[in-house]
């Protein structure tokens, strides 16, 4: 899968700590990864779900496009999260938490550095 961000590049995989499947770009360090394992990581390190923290759409903020299907990325914004922003494709459900400072949220499940 190609980072929507920076165009061509193909994105790593890992498995994380508690079976999350996760995509990282080794350019820009962006994470996609679907909503079921980005809620299971969130739940397996004593933090609130997805469905839990809730949000609102930011509709007036472009996002891109999904990698997987290649629609357009919603942004999703959680003042219950600490201001997590993140992007969502309501299609595939993937979500995509840009470069370094949203994905600070997913410090433990960083692949290892190689």
């Amino acid at each position: 899968m190609e980072c929507p961000r920076c165009s061509g590049l193909e994105m790593e995989e890992y498995d994380a700590d508690g079976g999350v499947l996760l995509r990282r770009c080794p350019e820009c360090r962006s994470v996609w990864m679907d909503t079921a394992d980005l809620t299971r990581a969130l739940l397996h390190n004593n933090l609130p779900g997805l469905d839990t923290i809730g949000g609102r759409e930011n509709l007036a903020e472009a996002a891109g496009t999904c990698p997987d299907d290649l629609t357009d990325l919603v942004v999703i914004e959680s003042p219950k999260a600490g201001g997590l922003k993140f992007a969502m494709c309501e299609v595939c459900a993937g979500v995509w938490l840009q470069g370094t400072a949203q994905t600070s949220h997913m410090a433990n499940f960083s692949p290892p550095a190689l």
